[in-house]
């Protein structure tokens, strides 16, 4: 396969060293596997993942938010999480213009990364941007739901990617950190190519297995 690789996240979040090391021990692997592999970083409008993201989902949360499933009545305060209650509120303020304009952005987002794809089999990307935060950290009663947004995209900045453009993508645990935290790399196959993704994910699966390996909080 001839394969990219990139540890640049879209939104320009940093990504901790233990990421970058374990993306670089894939690279290789997939080198001493056959594959033809080389960095590349696709050419999208990256900035524009999390404020689409955080629009769509916040005017799907007023549609899910409008009717209690037993009163027949949009959910008020304090019946569901803080956060999704006031994403509900950040939808309520969003024009439909503005919900149309994010769906053509997250169209756009996925004829860049189709117009990628024509020179990459497959795209490896580092699984987090951070190692696990402490409990808490993100926390769906939180009362700043930008906030909360922030440190969720601050902590997996690659995921949103493929949430958008709807492409198959998958999370190896290849490495681990000095701490025993299973460390992943991220695989993104083309729209609708799930079978190229599942046989790289096998053949690196079986190269370098993760099933007898367990962090210490698993012990």
């Amino acid at each position: 396969m001839k394969i990219a690789f990139t540890s640049k996240a879209p939104n320009g979040a940093p990504v901790a060293p233990e990421y970058l090391a374990t993306l670089q021990e894939t690279v290789q692997l997939c080198i001493d596997l056959g594959h033809h592999v080389e960095e590349a970083d696709p050419q999208v409008d990256g900035e524009l993942d999390v404020p689409t993201f955080i629009t769509m989902a916040a005017v799907n949360t007023v549609v899910n938010l409008g009717s209690h499933p037993t009163r027949g009545r949009p959910a008020e305060y304090g019946e569901v999480e803080n956060v999704t209650f006031n994403t509900g509120k950040l939808g309520e303020s969003i024009s439909s213009a503005d919900y149309v304009r994010a769906t053509q952005t997250a169209h756009r987002l996925s004829r860049q990364m189709a117009a990628f794809h024509q020179r990459y089999d497959l795209l490896l990307t580092p699984g987090l941007g951070t190692l696990p935060p402490p409990i808490g950290w993100i926390d769906m009663m939180m009362d700043d739901v930008h906030e909360y947004w922030r440190r969720v995209f601050t902590f997996s900045p690659f995921t949103v990617w493929f949430n958008l453009t709807g492409q198959p993508a998958m999370m190896l645990p290849l490495g681990q950190s000095a701490s025993g935290f299973p460390i992943a790399v991220q695989l993104v196959a083309p729209y609708g190519d799930e079978a190229a993704l599942i046989r790289l994910g096998s053949q690196l699966e079986a190269a370098r297995p993760w099933f007898s390996r367990k962090p210490p909080v698993a012990l």
